[in-house]
């Protein structure tokens, strides 16, 4: 990410970048031994020109197919989006990507005159399509980026890292929780729970969801200075933006309270079987820690003094709250907030 202007990811194409590359590299390899190297290889040998073409006719046809996949299933997506039920989502893609990627298929042995093969076909886009879909939803199911890190054995061994921890705590939820009722509050934090995924605009990584909390975090980087910031502010402006949604839908809308810390912690990955990363030392319980002042100071961001140096786009913005005595440090910690 290097040489970048801005400070958002565009997270949002993700999925897609994910669903073009998985489908690309499959059908790749798919098409180079069951349309064309199994034709050449037990007939004659092949000269380096032929060889050549063919890898450009692969590539060629592997790129259509996964552009028009990518294309069948971002339309579909958004026209039945809150329609049907995210499983019968998942089938029908299946089912369509299947039935477009056999017409073009063909329709690509039609142009170039060769006798489809119709067994080596079924044999290859089944299995792919469900491959590549389930690689898609496994990374949403554990956490974006998270599969490739626990795929590299990436935090295999301890290893200490600086991180910036964002902790948000649900204002009142013991009252709403008795206002809405068991099954109505569990919808009312899984919605408000879907609006931290801007987060990820900007570098961040939801690290784990606890009760009616959510804690985020970034890992420490001179490139994302404005990040954790903004990232926290664009969290917040997604619940006022959905103000009149919660109203109307719960009779109450979700406000929460905002606590950042950056220190070092120890990165693993934990567990035999669900596995996943964790983060262990004094900079997460810290976070949390600053977070009792947040009630009673009254304010509902509050930010160490360990991240201001990392704070550009605010700085006019910011508010000294003192220096507070934080359980687990011998020294008082400078605090902050934004006006």
């Amino acid at each position: 990410m290097r040489g970048w202007k801005t400070d958002k990811l565009l997270f949002k194409t993700r999925e897609q970048i994910y669903h073009f590359f998985y489908g690309f590299v499959l059908w790749f390899l798919a098409f180079s031994h069951a349309l064309y190297l199994q034709d050449y290889f037990y007939s004659e040998v092949l000269t380096f020109t032929q060889i050549i073409k063919i890898i450009g006719e692969v590539i060629l046809i592997s790129l259509i197919i996964s552009s028009s996949n990518l294309i069948l299933r971002l339309s579909t997506k958004s026209i039945l989006k809150n329609k049907i039920s995210p499983t019968s989502l998942l089938v029908l893609l299946y089912l369509l990507e299947v039935g477009l990627s056999i017409s073009l298929i063909v329709i690509a042995d039609t142009i170039q005159q060769n006798e489809v093969q119709t067994i080596p076909l079924f044999t290859y886009i089944i299995p792919l399509k469900i491959y590549e879909l389930y690689l898609l939803e496994v990374d949403n199911m554990i956490g974006p980026f998270h599969l490739k890190k626990l795929f590299h054995d990436k935090y295999l061994k301890p290893k200490m890292e600086e991180r910036v921890f964002l902790f948000a705590d649900l204002v009142d939820s013991t009252k709403i929780a008795e206002q809405l009722g068991p099954e109505k509050y569990s919808q009312f934090l899984k919605e408000s729970f879907e609006k931290f995924a801007v987060v990820y605009d900007y570098f961040g990584d939801i690290f784990q969801y606890v009760g009616d909390e959510v804690v985020i975090t970034w890992k420490a980087s001179s490139q994302h200075k404005n990040c954790y910031i903004n990232g926290t502010l664009a969290c917040r402006n997604e619940f006022i933006k959905s103000k009149e949604y919660f109203v109307a839908q719960y009779g109450v809308f979700p406000q929460f309270r905002f606590s950042l810390h950056k220190g070092n912690v120890i990165s693993t990955t934990i567990g035999k079987y669900k596995k996943e990363v964790s983060f262990h030392g004094e900079a997460i319980n810290v976070t949390s820690r600053i977070q009792e002042f947040n009630k009673e100071l009254g304010v509902e961001m509050i930010f160490s003094e360990s991240v201001l140096g990392d704070i550009q786009s605010e700085k006019n913005k910011m508010k000294f709250l003192g220096a507070k005595k934080i359980r687990g440090i011998k020294e008082n910690l400078g605090l902050y907030t934004i006006n």
